[in-house]
């Protein structure tokens, strides 16, 4: 939409939206990555830092963490989520209906050296899976195995009610 200036008209309901969706695909931190204090500099196009080498993090935004596979087969769901490094004990499902929150936390490795690149995660996560289908906590599983997370729900099978008509 056009202003009277001749600029366009910005939608704050659009903006808000757009928002919610990015922060919703890559995770609780994604706008304090966006708007940390290096992001911002290149941004603003502060050339006078110098760059470290092999930074891909400026120029290619992550992928959301963890990395998420969901497979259907006719009795099940199994979703295969990458959590390289983590102990099952630092990791915490949360189910309601529909969305699977996982959260988790992992030791920070303590360096006195400069890192010249940096691209493994360490700290601590959450994101929000969109599940296919809901699930019950009485039909679901979930194993952790050389670091991949393993969760199966039975999927439900809904048959037609036939209501009454008064």
């Amino acid at each position: 939409m056009l202003n009277p200036l001749g600029g366009v008209e910005m939608d704050p309901d659009k903006i808000k939206n757009w928002m919610d969706f990015a922060q919703q695909m890559y995770g609780q931190d994604f706008w304090k990555n966006i708007m940390n204090q290096e992001n911002m500099k290149d941004f603003m196009g502060d050339t006078q830092r110098q760059q470290p080498i092999h930074n891909h993090a400026a120029s290619n935004p992550p992928p959301p963490f963890p990395a998420v596979d969901i497979i259907k087969t006719p009795s099940h769901y199994v979703l295969l989520i990458d959590l390289p490094g983590f102990q099952k004990e630092e990791i915490k499902i949360i189910l309601n209906g529909d969305s699977l929150v996982l959260q988790g936390q992992s030791q920070t490795l303590q360096h006195t050296s400069t890192f010249i690149q940096k691209e493994r995660f360490h700290g601590s996560f959450e994101r929000q899976i969109k599940l296919p289908e809901p699930a019950s906590k009485d039909h679901f599983s979930a194993k952790f195995i050389n670091g991949i997370l393993q969760i199966t729900y039975s999927r439900l099978e809904l048959e037609g009610e036939v209501v009454e008509i008064e």
